[in-house]
């Protein structure tokens, strides 16, 4: 487990394992059809992306063979792989941590259409939580009490934030803190050791990289203090205050964490550091595929899609524009294969 900089967690696994012996066989027959090594090869080395989305439909995915079409096509893959899981699934509720930051996305991207005169639900992404329904109607009828909390509350005051200010930049910060806090929240609820060391990375992640672009454009402490979240794995306050000393200061105290490896990278390339991330989480699901009971089949099954969806993106901005395949190759995550 990772060192410990807040309360003490209680990660005592609550589910019997027993009961997810059919719902792992169901994902792992539907693993099957997961891109392998040899089908992201072929796309890296396909010549156009319309021949990338050639390959993918020959493996089984939506395409229309329209580019314009490919963010559908993305969201129907995520969203399908999520549906299944939650009807294969015992406690799908257990793995709601991995899709929270949608409904916070959607949370912000309602209210902003609302204020701006655009369809709210044109914005929204899947899958969440709270159907896209639900949150529209609350958000266009200003009835923020009908959301589950903590979004009524936070709906109230992003939305008094932009009809006061018009600072769509604060607004964002107080939602973005707020998703990273109630994933974290979530995941340790479950009591579910993978998932919270997964959903851990996440939330470090992303408070590392607030900290380095708030010390690169020199943001004050009441800035930081408000916008990077809590996590076990990182000395919050540590982190603050080296982020207001600058740069240097702020690498030098990630040195000394568990992220030294991957935060040495934002000296020359923060997507480097993403991409660490992102290896790291797929990292911790390696020896998953020996295991025949319990959650975390399922976890490997949900976040493998994310990933395989991740890399296809990649390599279809890529494609458009014009980038050879060795550097599309640098860009590439690992995948749960």
């Amino acid at each position: 487990m990772p060192r410990k900089h807040g309360k003490d967690l209680n990660l005592t696994k609550k589910t019997n394992e027993t009961q997810y012996a059919y719902a792992v066989s169901a994902v792992r027959v539907r693993q099957i059809k997961a891109l392998e090594t040899s089908d992201i090869d072929r796309m890296i080395a396909a010549p156009t992306d319309t021949a990338v989305l050639s390959i993918l439909e020959s493996k089984g995915w939506h395409s229309t063979g329209r580019i314009s079409d490919v963010n559908d096509m993305l969201e129907k893959e995520l969203s399908e792989t999520w549906r299944y899981l939650s009807e294969v699934a015992p406690d799908p509720a257990l793995f709601i941590p991995f899709i929270l930051k949608n409904d916070f996305h959607n949370l912000k991207a309602g209210i902003k259409s609302v204020l701006s005169d655009y369809e709210a639900d044109e914005y929204f992404v899947l899958p969440c939580t709270i159907p896209s329904d639900t949150m529209k109607k609350a958000v266009e009828e200003n009835r923020f009490d009908d959301l589950p909390a903590p979004f009524d509350q936070l709906g109230e005051e992003m939305y008094d934030i932009l009809v006061r200010t018009g600072d769509g930049q604060w607004s964002d910060v107080i939602a973005d803190r707020a998703a990273l806090d109630e994933t974290l929240r979530c995941a340790e609820k479950t009591g579910d050791e993978l998932i919270f060391r997964i959903s851990e990375l996440f939330v470090a992640a992303a408070n590392i990289k607030i900290a380095f672009r708030s010390a690169r454009f020199g943001k004050k402490e009441e800035f930081l203090e408000r916008a990077v979240g809590s996590c076990t794995s990182l000395d919050r306050d540590r982190m603050i205050k080296a982020a207001t000393e600058g740069v240097s200061a702020l690498l030098e105290y990630l040195s000394t964490t568990e992220y030294a490896d991957g935060t040495a990278l934002l000296k020359t390339s923060p997507s480097d550091f993403e991409r660490w991330c992102d290896d790291r989480a797929m990292g911790m699901l390696e020896n998953v595929r020996y295991i025949a009971l319990g959650t975390a089949p399922l976890v490997a099954y949900y976040l493998g899609k994310e990933a395989e969806i991740r890399n296809v993106r990649i390599i279809l901005a890529a494609k458009q524009s014009g980038l050879p395949a060795p550097a599309i190759r640098s860009r590439i995550r690992r995948l749960y294969v």
